[in-house]
């Protein structure tokens, strides 16, 4: 479940998102009759009574004693598959020691496609849409001019970390050199490889695309709304809905869905990737090599999502909009706000400063109705959609 991050302050912001992804993934692959174990660090044995089955291990070393425990052979005895949620680097590390037991890409796909520069030009090579991308370094830092091959506004953030941590957005002219250098630096220092990509900001529908890959194909994908803020030169994720129901959009997620199976056809499980929609069509910002939060809103309205994670049967293509008609929403709240329905369930952690909650509604409209006063500077007019 998690690793203890002593230095990291946003830690326990992150838990939240977290255990409601993990929840989520147990509670759809036992509805499948799946027996489903979660690792559990030691110093969070407070949410062990939340899962059925638990495994504890090490807070500080949980990595390695992974790797241990699998060489030891009691995960290679007691379980069949393996699924990861962990930030890229941690993700590599996990892909190496579970090898084709992995309920996901293999391991040198996850070398290859776990960089947020490296996918950016694998994609383009594949022929999907994608921002302008380059990645800098210490090394490559002039100390008054950083040669950008685009114009702001665009993004800033790390090559290697999870998340909406350490993002930043340049949005115009008035940033002086030395302020969009620092910037610069701000995010190489939060990055574990030391990188920072800096990448065109796409002006559109900031969303996602949920994909579950099996042996002879996708089975399923979802397209949802990402929530989305810009402030004092930050962004911040508050959440998610779904599935959109625009159809043209959807026909274009499927078209997005398949070509990048035709490319890398060894790809297996779930993939996100983060995305931005417009009049020119879908645009790739990221790719997540493993389950991201919408997996909170798809187990929410389709229970029976956890077969396409396990089922090797190469059944066709599903989108979530086509087997229910009601709307998910799924929203990280700081702990003192509220929020007016009655149709939700609160994932939080003691002493986290921030908490899951996810509902769901007949209309986009009715969730539209209760989260507008929870949301504020948008990067996208959520109201046109």
């Amino acid at each position: 479940m998690s690793c203890y991050r002593e230095d990291d302050d946003t830690y326990y912001d992150l838990l939240p998102e977290a255990l409601a992804m993990v929840k989520s993934l147990e509670e759809t692959l036992t509805h499948v009759g799946i027996d489903a174990y979660i690792t559990v660090s030691g110093h969070l044995k407070e949410i062990m009574p939340l899962f059925k089955n638990t495994v504890s291990i090490n807070p500080f070393d949980c990595i390695n004693e992974l790797g241990k425990f699998n060489e030891l052979g009691k995960f290679t005895g007691e379980f069949d598959n393996v699924i990861a949620i962990a930030p890229p680097r941690e993700l590599m590390i996990i892909a190496d020691i579970f090898g084709e037991r992995l309920i996901q890409q293999p391991p040198n796909l996850v070398k290859e496609l776990s960089s947020k520069y490296g996918v950016v030009k694998y994609l383009e090579n594949c022929g999907v849409k994608v921002p302008k991308t380059i990645m800098v370094s210490d090394g490559n830092l002039r100390e008054e001019v950083i040669d950008i091959p685009f114009k702001a506004p665009f993004v800033v953030k790390p090559a290697l970390l999870a998340g909406s941590e350490c993002v930043y957005v340049v949005r115009g002219g008035h940033y002086s050199t030395n302020r969009i250098l620092a910037i610069v630096n701000e995010v190489i220092k939060c990055d574990p490889s030391g990188n920072a990509v800096l990448q065109e900001y796409v002006d559109g529908i900031h969303g996602s695309v949920s994909v579950v890959y099996g042996a002879y194909g996708p089975s399923f994908y979802s397209l949802n709304l990402q929530l989305i803020s810009i402030e004092n030169d930050r962004l911040s994720f508050l959440g998610g809905i779904l599935p959109v129901r625009d159809y043209e959009v959807v026909d274009e997620a499927r078209e997005l869905v398949n070509t990048v199976y035709r490319c890398f056809p060894s790809i297996r499980g779930y993939v996100g990737f983060d995305v931005v929609w417009n009049d020119a069509g879908i645009y790739v910002v990221e790719m997540n090599m493993r389950p991201t939060t919408s997996i909170v809103g798809i187990v929410q309205l389709y229970p029976e999502f956890g077969r396409h994670l396990i089922d090797e049967r190469g059944d066709p293509l599903m989108y979530l909009g086509d087997v229910t008609p009601e709307t998910a929403y799924y929203l990280v709240l700081d702990r003192s706000v509220g929020i007016k329905a009655s149709n939700t369930k609160t994932i939080r952690i003691n002493n986290a400063g921030k908490r899951v909650v996810v509902g769901k509604e007949k209309s986009m409209k009715d969730v539209y109705r209760i989260i507008k006063p929870l949301l504020n500077n948008l990067a996208y007019d959520l109201e046109q959609t």
